[in-house]
């Protein structure tokens, strides 16, 4: 892992396309938030982790793989509306109606739990991701997802957090229909997590567990995480050599102006190994 402090964004705009084109694993530091030895005492120190989920936990998008199990052309409505999510036309309003809309897809889909737990199954964990979960005692995953989506990821691979997202309501089971079988009814509005509350999230999160902000270590690697970056902690932007969408690499790129005051670090890799090794000491 390279490791290269920056004084201000232009000299880190000018090496972003090579950095994602010859793809070195690098760690940028911003070098108004400390030198590299801060950095890495803070990681180690970090008492609490808040992370993204799609594109910082694993690399996909998991409302890529539940609109499989959408109807044809509920699908194709859904994916539309998804593009204007990675655009500059977006609001806290129009995202909460994207997200809810495509529970309410999933539900005309008759979408089931088992459909989810098979997706959840085949999602990935980026490599070290594991290890950095399991480093701290607190976690929370904060999330413009699925609570139940997560959930069951974080079962498969063994990982224990709290989680903010979006949760579903099922049909209740009876006699003759199993847990797996259960239909999709929709999402409990109350219950959604965007832009606008994603901070809030947070310190819910630091009050229930008695956490300072300056204690936290924070990753996310697009522009509706930068909510969750408070100047207080250790903020990390994740930006991957390798992203199946496009749309999502335009819009991390176009946003680091607005990401860099709070930034302690960009981490340019498809791996998290490089966070785990400082908090096994092992840098």
């Amino acid at each position: 892992m390279k490791i290269q402090e920056l004084n201000d964004l232009d000299s880190l705009i000018n090496q972003i396309p090579m950095i994602l084109r010859e793809r070195p694993d690098t760690l940028f530091l911003n070098q108004q938030r400390g030198n590299a030895s801060d950095f890495i005492h803070r990681v180690q120190t970090a008492h609490g982790l808040v992370a993204d989920f799609d594109g910082t936990l694993h690399s996909g998008n998991q409302w890529e793989d539940l609109r499989r199990c959408m109807r044809t052309d509920l699908k194709q409505a859904d994916e539309k509306a998804a593009t204007k999510y990675f655009s500059d036309q977006r609001s806290d309003l129009g995202d909460i109606k994207f997200i809810l809309n495509s529970v309410w897809d999933l539900h005309h889909s008759e979408f089931t739990k088992g459909q989810l737990t098979s997706l959840a199954h085949s999602t990935s964990i980026r490599e070290g991701g594991l290890k950095l979960l399991q480093s701290f005692s607190r976690v929370a995953i904060i999330s413009f997802g699925l609570k139940d989506f997560i959930e069951e990821w974080c079962d498969i691979h063994g990982c224990e957090a709290e989680i903010f997202a979006l949760q579903v309501h099922w049909q209740t089971p009876n006699s003759t229909r199993s847990n797996l079988e259960c239909l999709c009814l929709g999402g409990m509005e109350r219950t959604v997590v965007s832009d606008a509350n994603k901070g809030y999230m947070r310190d819910v999160f630091c009050a229930s567990h008695n956490l300072e902000l300056k204690e936290l270590l924070i990753l996310g690697d697009s522009p509706t995480d930068i909510k969750l970056m408070t100047p207080e902690a250790v903020n990390v932007l994740i930006v991957p050599h390798h992203d199946p969408q496009s749309d999502r690499i335009t819009s991390r790129l176009r946003s680091l102006a607005e990401f860099w005051p709070n930034l302690s670090a960009i981490l340019c890799s498809d791996s998290l190994k490089f966070l785990a090794d400082i908090r096994q000491n092992r840098t």
